[in-house]
């Protein structure tokens, strides 16, 4: 049959429907003669009842009111076949846009691919430098000199152009129209005639296995190729086309400049011609309609292999079918593994990150990441296998060996399952298409069931694809990034922040970095790097002189030397995505040091690169193992990366004592909201992906890298201090612990002030003050003093608490809280905890692990409950028979008497308990200060922290503006105030607490001066004329030594008490110059108070000439006094005195004995 001769069938075909059509309009399927006449019959009733009634007219007014009823009332319409199948028709209509529209929604996805980078700066540099791509690659020091081909030029001019005129914002919009248009094009592959509902549904498969290529990166005109190679084919089967064997050459030439797997396209046209060949033979054979000539579409595909050639690098754009399986897949896997060091799956958060798709479907450690759209596009499989199973005609062999051959080459390597996908779409539907063709009836009828179908299987299909579009939105489906417009939270952080990090690195030095993606990083900041994710520029593995080996190599050798150091570990990697998950130290041949050395020295590294940003943990097995090098030295430690230089260039180490106690500059960062529990829409509708902030990573490096010196090694070291204060290596240790906690404070409140709602910022922060408390204990009993422990653990608990109740479910933290209540003895709030904990660890299907330490820990946490529960129990019980037992009439002394009973449970360990008893009375005791007071440090240690701070706020402001009230004399409301305003990080208000209550002391001070003065005046130098027999004193100095008692030991302790607070708020704060200032007075001014020791370690590391200060001011209770040696005058002139009057010194003598 020749293509005149189909085209003629297929008119004769669109005739004998357009005059089906004419006939159904003139008389409906379905309907008959006999409709016909009833409904003429009808119509001769209604003209007589017409004329029956006119011998009795209506009235006027009837007459109006009947037209305008019928006016309101729409007519009812019979249904019809022609109203169903326009329905179908509509509804058709809307189902293909809906799934372009689902793939518009997918494009709108967050860029959270690094590749991008590099594109954007290459098509900079050829915009910059000219049109074409350079011979030599601009951004990789180890490719100097080497020919960098670019074959996917024309992408980095896209994206290049999208990011200048609309930055990130462009490039999502811009990727979300080429899928939506990918979609377009796959959604007119249907045979005419035929309804399309079918056809959508694979296609909206088809987006969903298609979203992981929806980004800048040249899969983007893989899935635009594909679905335009297999819309041409499709056509050219039923002979829609013609000019084939220039359209797919000149397509293919096009595509190939825009992506290297264009190769893809050639192999469909091969595998299509081949199933028409196939098809034509059988036809052949059985005597039918042959179809299509195969002929043009050999020749076409063969002059598609010609038009890839014309491509500034024909030949990297004609060998990238072996390049990609042989080079770029197998480095890619070597350099993203799925699993780390000790064979564990990595965690999904790291697999999310693209790293899977260059694995073959056979690897078992792939479904540990596997994707929303893996599933998908696996599923769209399956569907197209079953419906060829089906259908099994003849027709549909070039599809079902299309779908063979490239649903083998997803299973080889996963990165081919969206162009799989394609073919599984229009594969499914055409061949559902034709099969419900041969198997149904046509026509449309107004049958119950036919009906149903046709109106609920669309509406269902509907739905789905809401629901669908939902789910994306409210982000509840495992894809790599989140519906949203711009780059990835996570690496527009690692973006910004290394810009500022790479300030610090010396012009021109070259960086080693030591993961691939930070390659991208380094060229988007226009940094050279040694490797970046072009993997296929950089040789193969089997190359020992190829810079992949090279790079692989050198980290090997880097490490392994390091763990090798006296005190490392065994192996420095860890699970988190660093070296140590990249790499296996120990595959590092001993006798291999010499080359990698050699090859520092070839390509001249100064610097190396350690990954401190997502996905993953932070690299700090990797960070330590460097840090124990004597060749390198830490320069630089930001939120991203960690920056280390050679030795031998004397570098300028980077010194934690100087960001924590120097160079820090003060910064008052008040939170106004509280950490709020998640409300209906967070728990249930919408899910918000845990990103990691700037502050927030500095935070937990400094907590995780600076932070772990037990608190024995703190007591050993301060003691040690204390016997030899000049010791510089002892002050650099207690400064590195105390810099850990106090930068983790700052990051942290940092990282709150631009997210309240960060649990892993106050889980950060709760851990920092639990580490500092320890550490001041430690040094405080080394020195013999005190420490601010109750402050410390309200702080800790406050911080706790309120990540606690944005993410209740997390385990690690009411294990923390159950730490924290026990070491301080609150039974009831441990007990609350304890159950908390419980309740998240404790899986009934955990109880039938194997794990005997799992089950003996699990036993101890109930054993420890009981006793808990106990000891709640018991003093329930107490407090009921005291509150029972008598009960006074007086409300006045009731109320006195429920708030002496809270007092005294509240400090015996039962905060809960104690609140109870307030709460329950709280219209009893309301107006009493004392009674608010308590009651709201109470809430600040259950937990609640915004009700405590409003209450103590409120009580506060009362008294401090009725100071004078007799009522109201004595109230210590400073200190519960301070400590409130420290929950949202208020340090100016805490340190204004501080300061009033400073101010009462100084002023005690200023009032016992007249009576100091007057107890010196009455020191024995007065005869004690008015004491009684055998008294040492006069009664009266007696008096004003009792009363001086309040000046000589109250005030000092008073006093310095909230100064150190203050000072303690300023450094947390940052503004090391008023904490120093502040100590400076402690230290001269209050002598030997028991926070001498805690403050002078603390201004030993805020100022640089510390000894000085310390040495005038030191106190010593076993000083011996020093008599003042006599001049030359006083000795004359007592031996004159002496030669004159002997009588009187005599006397004297007598006197002085």
């Amino acid at each position: 049959m020749t293509d005149s001769d189909k085209d003629n069938d297929d008119n004769r075909e669109e005739s004998e429907v357009a005059a089906g059509e004419t006939e159904t309009a003139g008389n409906p399927v379905g309907s008959s003669a006999t409709d016909s006449s009833a409904t003429d019959s009808s119509a001769t009733d209604s003209s007589a009842t017409d004329s029956g009634d006119s011998a009795n007219p209506p009235s006027a007014e009837s007459t109006d009111s009947a037209g305008m009823i019928e006016d309101e009332l729409p007519e009812e319409e019979e249904l019809t076949p022609e109203i169903v199948e326009e329905e179908a028709i509509r509804g058709d209509f809307m189902l293909r846009w809906a799934a372009i529209f689902l793939a518009v929604l997918f494009g709108f996805s967050q860029i959270a691919d690094t590749r991008t980078l590099t594109h954007v700066r290459s098509g900079d540099q050829m915009r910059s430098n000219g049109f074409l791509p350079p011979a030599a690659d601009p951004f990789a020091y180890s490719l100097d000199g080497q020919a960098a081909p670019n074959p996917s030029w024309l992408t980095d001019h896209v994206f290049s152009l999208a990011y200048s005129l609309g930055g990130a914002a462009g490039l999502t919009v811009f990727k979300a129209l080429v899928a939506g248009f990918a979609i377009w094009l796959l959604t007119h592959i249907s045979v005419r005639g035929m309804p399309t509902w079918w056809s959508s549904v694979c296609c909206l498969f088809a987006v969903c296995a298609c979203s992981v290529d929806f980004m800048p990166i040249t899969d983007l005109f893989t899935v635009l190729g594909m679905a335009s190679v297999l819309l041409i084919l499709h056509r050219y089967q039923y002979g829609l086309t013609s000019g084939i064997h220039w359209k797919l050459p000149v397509l293919l030439a096009v595509w190939g400049n825009f992506d290297p797997r264009a190769y893809l396209g050639i192999l469909a046209v091969f595998c299509f011609a081949a199933g028409l060949q196939w098809c034509r033979s059988r036809a052949e054979t059985a005597g039918e309609v042959t179809g299509p000539d195969v002929r043009p579409l050999w020749k076409a595909g063969a002059v598609c292999i010609v038009a890839l050639l014309i491509n500034p690098a024909p030949l990297a754009e004609i060998s990238a079918v072996v390049t990609s399986y042989t080079t770029e897949y197998p480095g890619m896997s070597e350099m993203k593994p799925l699993t780390d060091g000790n064979g564990s799956s990595l965690e999904p958060a790291v697999l999310l990150d693209g790293r899977t798709e260059f694995y073959s479907l056979l690897n078992s450690d792939v479904f540990a990441g596997f994707e929303f759209a893996y599933v998908a596009g696996i599923a769209l499989w399956l569907i197209a296998a079953v419906v060829l199973g089906i259908a099994r005609s003849r027709d549909d062999l070039p599809w079902l060996i299309t779908l063979i051959v490239f649903v083998l080459l997803a299973i080889i390597a996963l990165h081919e399952l969206p162009a799989a996908s394609l073919v599984a779409a229009a594969a499914a539907g055409t061949a559902a298409q034709r099969w419900y063709r041969r198997s149904f009836r046509q026509e449309y009828t107004v049958e119950t069931m036919e009906v149903l179908f046709s109106r609920g299987g669309r509406a269902l299909t509907v739905f789905g694809m809401a629901f669908l579009g939902f789910f994306a939105v409210a982000d509840r489906l495992p894809t790599r990034s989140p519906i949203g417009i711009g780059f990835e939270a996570d690496m527009q952080t690692t973006m910004d922040s290394l810009s500022a990090e790479l300030a610090v690195v010396p012009s021109g030095s070259r960086i080693l970095n030591t993961r691939i993606t930070q390659g991208d990083f380094l060229n988007w900041h226009g940094v050279p790097c040694f490797l970046d994710s072009r993997v296929h520029l950089y040789g193969t593995f089997s190359d020992d002189t190829s810079p992949l080996y090279r790079f692989d190599r050198m980290r090997r050798g880097m490490l392994r030397e390091a763990t090798q150091l006296p005190g490392a570990a065994a192996n420095a990697g860890d699970a988190s995505g660093s070296i140590g998950t990249d790499l296996n130290v120990d595959a590092a041949a001993a006798d291999a040091a010499a080359e990698w050395k050699a090859d520092y020295e070839k390509f001249g590294i100064g610097h190396v690169m350690i990954r401190l940003a997502p996905p993953g943990a932070p690299a700090y097995s990797t960070l330590m193992a460097m840090e124990r090098n004597a060749d390198w030295v830490l320069t630089s430690r930001g939120p991203s990366a960690a920056f280390f230089a050679r030795s031998a260039d004397k570098p300028q180490a980077f010194d934690i004592l100087k960001t924590a106690f120097r160079d820090s500059v003060g910064t008052d960062r008040e939170r106004f909201d509280f950490g709020r529990e998640p409300d209906f829409y967070s728990k249930y509708l919408y899910h918000k992906r845990s990103t990691a902030s700037a502050p927030l990573r500095s935070a937990q490096h400094y907590f995780t890298l600076a932070s772990q010196l037990s608190p024995q090694a703190v007591y050993n070291v301060a003691a040690a201090l204390q016997s030899a204060p000049d010791n510089e290596q002892y002050l650099r240790i207690i400064g590195r612990a105390m810099a850990g906690p106090i930068l983790t404070i700052r990051s942290a409140n940092q990282a709150l002030f631009s997210n309240p709602q960060d649990a892993d910022a106050y889980r950060v922060l709760g851990g920092a003050y639990l580490q500092l408390m320890t550490y001041e204990q430690a040094i405080a009993e080394a020195g013999g003093g005190a420490s601010i422990g109750s402050e410390r653990y309200l702080q800790a608990v406050m911080a706790l608490r309120q990540s606690a109740v944005i993410a209740p479910q997390v385990g690690p933290t009411w294990n923390a809280l159950l730490n924290l209540y026990r070491t301080e003895g609150r039974v009831d709030l441990a007990l609350q905890s304890l159950d908390r904990y419980l309740e998240i660890i404790d899986d009934p299907d955990a109880l039938l692990s194997s794990d005997p330490a799992e089950d003996e820990m699990l036993r101890s946490l109930y054993e420890l409950r009981r006793g808990l529960q106990e000891q709640t129990d018991d003093m329930k019980s107490r407090v009921d028979e005291a509150l029972t037992a008598q009960v006074l009439e007086d409300p006045v002394q009731n109320a006195r008497q429920k708030f002496a009973i809270a007092q005294q449970v509240a400090s015996q360990g039962f905060i809960l308990l104690a609140l109870e008893i307030l709460n329950d009375n709280i219209d009893m005791m309301r107006g009493q200060p004392e009674v608010d007071l308590l009651r709201g440090e109470l809430l600040l240690e259950a937990g609640e922290v915004s009700d405590g701070q409003q209450v103590i706020e409120m009580t506060a402001s009362v008294v401090r503006d009725n100071v004078q009230s007799p009522e109201f004399a004595g109230i210590r409301w400073h200190r519960p105030l301070a400590v409130s305003e420290l929950s949202k990080a208020a340090y100016s208000g805490a340190i204004d607490a501080w300061t009033q209550q400073y101010s009462v002391f100084a002023d005690f001070e200023r009032q016992g001066a007249s009576e100091l003065q007057s107890l010196l005046h009455l020191l024995p130098l007065v005869p004690a004329v008015e004491s009684a027999p055998a008294a040492l004193l006069p009664a009266c100095a007696t008096g004003l030594l009792s009363r001086c008692q309040v000046l000589l030991t109250m005030v000092p302790l008073g006093r310095s008490d909230p100064r150190f607070h203050a000072a303690m708020a300023y450094l947390e704060m940052g503004d090391v110059g008023n904490a120093r200032f502040l100590l400076e007075g402690i230290l001269s001014e209050d002598g030997g108070i028991p926070l001498r020791p805690l403050a002078e370690a603390y201004y030993r590391l805020l100022a640089e000439d510390a000894d000085k200060l310390l040495n005038d001011n030191r106190i010593d209770f076993w000083e011996d006094f020093q008599y003042p040696e006599a001049t030359a005058a006083d000795a004359e002139t007592k031996t004159d005195s002496q030669s004159g009057s002997q009588p009187e010194a005599n006397a004297e003598s007598k006197t002085d004995q």
